[in-house]
């Protein structure tokens, strides 16, 4: 198994970001996941990479599992875009098998994406009308 570590450029420590993964049905999130010197958004960022390629791979159930940890850990590390990118995946999670709740999780993410002005914004409105069946004017 990889072990975190440090390594330098320029003579300055950089930390290097491991992550690593068992998939098993009895994984357990809470410390399955390791960071170096603290950097705890780049854990919630992982977990939401990790998750959207779970969900590429047809592995919902995980890819859920994963996305909720990504959500918490951003919430308490009061992180919003990676809280924002955590409640899209959970939202194309729920698309599949409940419209209302993606739509809800679209809507959250959304909000989060326009109080910040990042171009993910345009991505959630567009699968917001998706689900609505309407048609998004993009606000530049």
């Amino acid at each position: 198994m990889p072990r975190p570590r440090c390594a330098t450029t320029s003579g300055s420590p950089i930390a290097v970001w491991v992550v690593w993964w068992r998939p098993s049905r009895s994984t357990s999130w809470p410390g399955s996941c390791r960071s170096v010197r603290g950097e705890r958004h780049v854990e919630a960022a992982a977990l939401n990479e990790l998750g959207r390629t779970l969900l590429a791979q047809g592995r919902g159930g995980e890819a859920f599992e994963v996305h909720q940890e990504a959500l918490r850990l951003a919430t308490r590390i009061a992180h919003p875009h990676e809280q924002g990118r955590a409640l899209t995946g959970l939202a194309e999670h729920f698309a599949r098998i409940d419209p209302a709740e993606a739509r809800r999780h679209w809507e959250r993410a959304l909000a989060i994406f326009r109080r910040m002005g990042v171009p993910e914004r345009f991505e959630a409105e567009r699968r917001l009308a998706e689900l609505t069946g309407a048609t998004v004017v993009a606000e530049r």
